[in-house]
C-alpha cells in the first residue's frame, strides 16, 4: 500500500514525478501513437482536495500507475513511433509530464482579472469561524436573515446563507464578493483554492503544449475538464475552465498551406510559407451540459440557413468571422437538471450559430442510443468541419451508479460504451494533428478511477483491459482499495435502468444533426 502523509494524501516531495509503472509481461507491438499523461504529486494532492471530489484525483492517478500504463525513470526516453526493437515485447505506457508553471496572466487569458485575483487571494478563503454556513456555536455572527432547514430525519438543522443586501460588516461584505464570483453553494472556497487553480491551469496548458509541439499525438489530463467554468465565475464545481485554455492554447498554432509544386523541380523555392488559421472541434460526453465551453465560443456571428437565404457562399474560403470552434455537447436536459441553459436543449436545424451543438439523451441512455449519435451525429460533424485538434470532455457521471448521473452507460469497450466512444476519437485520422482528453464529472469514484484507467489503456492502442482484471493492492491506499468493493475488478457493470430514448426521438436527432453537419460543411 502507498504511504500516507498525516493529511491523507500520498507521501511524495512536491512536483517529484514519483509514478512509476509495474512491469507486465504480454507482447505488444510498437506503439502506434505517443501519448502524453499529465500528472504530479503536487498536483494530484492538491486536485484531491477538490470538495466536489474529495480524494479522486488520488484514486485515479494510483490505479493508472498500479496497472503499470506509466513510464517509469528506466522507460523515459524510449518513448514515440520510432522505439528500439526490443520495445516489440513491452507494452506501450505513457509519458508522465509535469503540469507548467503559470499564474495569472495565463489564467487571464479567457478569465476577468477581476475573478482572477479573487481566486488566487488568500482572503478569499473562508474559515470555519466565518463560514456561511457555520452554526451559532462556532461563530458569533449570524444574521436575523438567516432561514433553517430541516428534514425528516434526525439530522441537525443547518444555516442557510442569505446575503444581507446592505452590508454592514467586513464579513457580509465579503460573503457578497463570493457570491459575485460564484464562490458559494456548489463551488465554494477551500483552503488550497489558490495553488489548485494554478496547478489545474498549468496542467491544460501542458497537454495543449504537448500536441502543439509534436511530442505527443495524444495528451491526457484527468484532473481536467472543469466544463462549466465562466469567464467571470466558478459554476458547477468548476473554478477555471481548462478546456476552454487548452483551446485557446491550441488557437494560437496556424497551420501551413503547402504550396503548389512548381513547373520546374529543380528551380529553388523561396516562395513564402501560407499559413491558415486552425479548426478545433470540442466534443463533451458528460452527463451535464459542457455550458461553460460552449458560451466561450458561441459566435457573435449569426450564419444564415442556406435554404432560408440567397447569402450563401459558394467559395472554398470561410466566411469573415467564422468561428474556428465547434463544440459539440451531449448531455442530459431536463427542466431543473443543471445547468439550466437556453443552449442545452437540442439545437435546431436553423439555428444562427451552427457552430454550437446541443445533443440532449433522455434518461437511461443505453449503450445503444450513444451508439446511434455517435456514428450519425458525431461523426458526421467531424467529417465535415475536418479538424485540426480534437479535446474531448470525458466526463464520466453518465456512468451506472453515478449518484448524479441519470444514464446507464459503462466504461468497457463495447459499442457504445464510453471506452468505445474514447477508442473512435483517439483512432480518428484525417488530418487531425493531435487530441487532447480531459476528465469531468464522475462521482463515483471508484467507477471514476476504473473509467479513467481504461481510456489510459485505449489510448496507448492497448488490447481493451479485461473487466474480470483485479483490481491491484500494490500502490493504492487502504481506504481506496476497499471502495472498490465488492467486486474489487475493473467492471462497470450496468444496471436495468430503462433507456427512455425512442426510436422516434432518436431520428429526429440524427435528421437534424444531418443538417446542421451539412450547413457546417458548406459554410
Amino acid at each position: 500500500m502507498s504511504i500516507m502523509d498525516a493529511s491523507g494524501l500520498p507521501a511524495t516531495t512536491p512536483d517529484s514525478n514519483q509514478y512509476s509503472a509495474i512491469p507486465t509481461t504480454p507482447s505488444f507491438p510498437p506503439p502506434s501513437r505517443r501519448v502524453s499523461y499529465v500528472a504530479s504529486p503536487s498536483l494530484t494532492s492538491l486536485a484531491s482536495q477538490l470538495p466536489s471530489n474529495l480524494g479522486r484525483s488520488r484514486q485515479v492517478h494510483d490505479l493508472v500507475r498500479a496497472l503499470g500504463l506509466l513510464q517509469d525513470e528506466e522507460q523515459e526516453g524510449q518513448g514515440g513511433r520510432d522505439g528500439d526493437e526490443g520495445r516489440a515485447s513491452s507494452p506501450p505506457r505513457a509519458t508522465i509530464l509535469p503540469p507548467l508553471k503559470v499564474g495569472r496572466k495565463e489564467i487571464g487569458r479567457f478569465h476577468d482579472l477581476d475573478y482572477v485575483d479573487a481566486l488566487l487571494s488568500p482572503k478569499t478563503v473562508v474559515s470555519p469561524t466565518n463560514s456561511p454556513t457555520s452554526s451559532p456555536s462556532s461563530s458569533s455572527q449570524s444574521s436575523s436573515d438567516d432561514e433553517e432547514e430541516s428534514d425528516s430525519s434526525s439530522s441537525p438543522k443547518r444555516k442557510r446563507f442569505k446575503p444581507d443586501p446592505t452590508p454592514t460588516s467586513n464579513l457580509s461584505r465579503k460573503l457578497l464578493s463570493l457570491q459575485k464570483f460564484g464562490l458559494l453553494d456548489d463551488s465554494p472556497p477551500f483552503p488550497s483554492l489558490a495553488p489548485y487553480v494554478l496547478a489545474l491551469a498549468g496542467a491544460a496548458l501542458r497537454a495543449a503544449q504537448s500536441v502543439k509541439d509534436g511530442t505527443s499525438d495524444v495528451a491526457l489530463c484527468w484532473d481536467g475538464g472543469r466544463h462549466h467554468g465562466r469567464r467571470e465565475a466558478a459554476s458547477g464545481f468548476c473554478y477555471i475552465n481548462d478546456a476552454v485554455l487548452v483551446i485557446l492554447s491550441l488557437l494560437q498554432q496556424r497551420i501551413s498551406i503547402p504550396n503548389p509544386p512548381l513547373s520546374d523541380p529543380q528551380e529553388e523555392d523561396d516562395r513564402p510559407e501560407k499559413t491558415r488559421k486552425p479548426r478545433i472541434l470540442y466534443l463533451d460526453f458528460d452527463v451535464h451540459h459542457g455550458d461553460g465551453v460552449a458560451n466561450a465560443f458561441l459566435s457573435p456571428l449569426s450564419l444564415p440557413h442556406p435554404t432560408s437565404s440567397t447569402t450563401t457562399s459558394t467559395s472554398s474560403k470561410p466566411l469573415p468571422g467564422t468561428p474556428q470552434v465547434v463544440t459539440l455537447s451531449i448531455h442530459h436536459h431536463a427542466v431543473g437538471f443543471f445547468p439550466s441553459s437556453s443552449l442545452s436543449s437540442l439545437t435546431a436545424i436553423d439555428t444562427p450559430h451552427p457552430h454550437t451543438l446541443s445533443l440532449p439523451l433522455q434518461v437511461g441512455a443505453s449503450a445503444s442510443s450513444l451508439k446511434r449519435v455517435w456514428e450519425d451525429c458525431v461523426e458526421k460533424v467531424r467529417e465535415s468541419w475536418k479538424p485540426d485538434w480534437v479535446v474531448v470532455c470525458c466526463g464520466v457521471d453518465g456512468m451506472a451508479g453515478d449518484g448524479k448521473g441519470v444514464w446507464n452507460l459503462g466504461a468497457s469497450e463495447e459499442e457504445g460504451e464510453l471506452g468505445w466512444c474514447v477508442r473512435k476519437v483517439v483512432d480518428w485520422k484525417g488530418g487531425i494533428r493531435g487530441k487532447v482528453l480531459l476528465g469531468g464529472g464522475g462521482y463515483n469514484h471508484p467507477n471514476a478511477a476504473r473509467a479513467f484507467a481504461n481510456f489510459t489503456s485505449i489510448a496507448l492502442g492497448r488490447p481493451p483491459l479485461d473487466p474480470r482484471t483485479p483490481i491491484p493492492e500494490e500502490g493504492i491506499a487502504d481506504e481506496d482499495w476497499e471502495s472498490f468493493a465488492p467486486s474489487f475488478d475493473l467492471e462497470v457493470p450496468v444496471g436495468n435502468m430503462r433507456d427512455l430514448n425512442s426510436s422516434d426521438y432518436l431520428d429526429d436527432v440524427c435528421q437534424t444533426f444531418a443538417v446542421l453537419a451539412e450547413r457546417i460543411r458548406t459554410i
